[in-house]
């Protein structure tokens, strides 16, 4: 479905197809206000809030690709992205400092994001996450929605 040949997608109903998660976590967020999941648009706080989206997609979700993408990764590249990888975890750490979420005190989808980074980097590369992130990932592991997402894809 993507012509980028990669996930995620979000084929809309009028046949619109938006690709890159922090773009679809945003159209999500801007879609349902209601629900609160982002800051409204047009102030500082959401444009933080992207900031903070754009970090997890470019500066931990692409560093992943020496773990999985990319054939034939030599282990000194590994090293040098894991240890990459981890000055941005340490940063995301500082960010979420004692909140309960990375924006404050709500649950937003840059947590869905960062649950999806942090997990994702914990299981590469087999290490505990620094300051608060081991148990700010398991709160977020708690959530009805993200049990029965795991148990839906088989992963739980």
């Amino acid at each position: 479905m993507n012509p980028k040949s990669y996930v995620p997608a979000l084929l809309l109903p009028d046949g619109t197809l938006l690709t890159e998660t922090a773009v679809l976590l945003n159209y999500i967020a801007d879609t349902w206000p209601e629900a609160k999941l982002a800051p409204p648009r047009g102030n500082l706080a959401r444009v933080r809030f992207d900031e903070g989206l754009q970090f997890i997609a470019t500066e931990l979700h692409k560093g992943f690709a020496p773990f999985t993408l990319m054939p034939n990764t030599s282990e000194e590249s590994k090293r040098w992205a894991a240890q990459r990888l981890a000055g941005r975890v340490g940063l995301l750490a500082e960010a979420l400092a004692d909140r309960p979420f990375l924006h404050g005190e709500a649950f937003t989808v840059l947590d869905a994001y960062a649950y999806f980074a942090l997990r994702t980097y914990r299981h590469l590369l087999r290490v505990d996450l620094p300051g608060a992130l081991g148990s700010y990932l398991e709160r977020l592991s708690e959530r009805p929605a993200v049990r029965a997402t795991l148990t839906a894809e088989g992963i739980a």
